[in-house]
């Protein structure tokens, strides 16, 4: 089993272009912290409009657009790599760092899932849906995958081995369900989805527009940076108290072991 370092509870679309990119993305600056609570990336489709892919905040009533708003995995997501081969699509040798938004909620930690609520039995050919990871980019590896109750692990998309039309989530519309999204590093990722059906009228599947989600990954700091860095800041704030005429200009610099 995964072990938590703060808490006990542990927590297919062909064709596409295939990203994924070790690299650090920049955040982007004018979205919506998620950092807790009841969270949906919504992704529904209605024989008119088509796909209406969204984010629901079930704490406030409210849905966003998914470029409007970005996931916080805290230091409270910590935990580490377990041993088994059965854990090797995380991407990390065992007993190294993994940062996890649970399938169980945390109170501490955004409970993100997905929902085709939304979507009408009998809109899609056999209510047949599928979300597929056809890109991503981060300082680390990727995983989505669900833990049963009888602890059967099911791994749905993982970027260690690249992106395929197997990294997927095939559902049926009127379904909601939560999911262990994992990362291997601390910074930000952009993972990018899209959806697919086929309508029960008859025709090909219809993709929806692409839809990235952005996911920051921060630890907890390290306490002697934590240290140095309330010194600092207590002698700028003393400092900040004189004229320049009579400033202590011999300040030596903050050393920490």
């Amino acid at each position: 089993m995964l072990k938590r370092i703060h808490h006990s509870a542990l927590i297919h679309a062909a064709g596409f272009g295939a990203v994924v990119l070790l690299t650090c993305p920049a955040p982007r600056a004018a979205a919506e912290a998620l950092a807790d609570g009841h969270l949906d990336f919504r992704f529904n489709f209605a024989a008119g409009p088509g796909w209406r892919l969204s984010i629901f905040n079930h704490e406030t009533a409210t849905e966003h657009a998914p470029s409007a708003v970005w996931f916080e995995a805290s230091d409270v997501a910590e935990t580490t790599v377990p041993d088994g081969a059965q854990w090797s699509f995380l991407g990390k040798a065992a007993g190294e760092p993994l940062w996890i938004l649970p399938q169980v909620q945390d109170a501490a930690l955004p409970w993100l899932g997905t929902s085709t609520e939304a979507t009408a039995s009998g809109v899609l050919l056999n209510n047949d849906m599928q979300l597929t990871l056809t890109a991503a980019s981060g300082p680390g590896q990727f995983s989505l995958f669900t833990i049963s109750g009888l602890g059967t692990l099911s791994v749905l998309m993982a970027t260690s081995d690249g992106l395929s039309a197997a990294d997927t989530i095939s559902t049926k519309a009127n379904r909601h369900a939560h999911y262990n999204w994992a990362f291997t590093e601390p910074g930000t990722y952009l993972l990018t989805f899209q959806a697919s059906g086929t309508p029960a009228g008859g025709g090909p599947a219809v993709p929806s527009e692409p839809a990235t989600l952005e996911f920051r990954v921060v630890p907890e700091p390290a306490a002697p940076l934590l240290l140095a860095a309330g010194l600092l800041a207590m002698r700028l704030r003393r400092g900040a108290g004189h004229s320049p005429s009579s400033r202590n200009t011999n300040l030596k610099p903050v050393v920490t072991p």
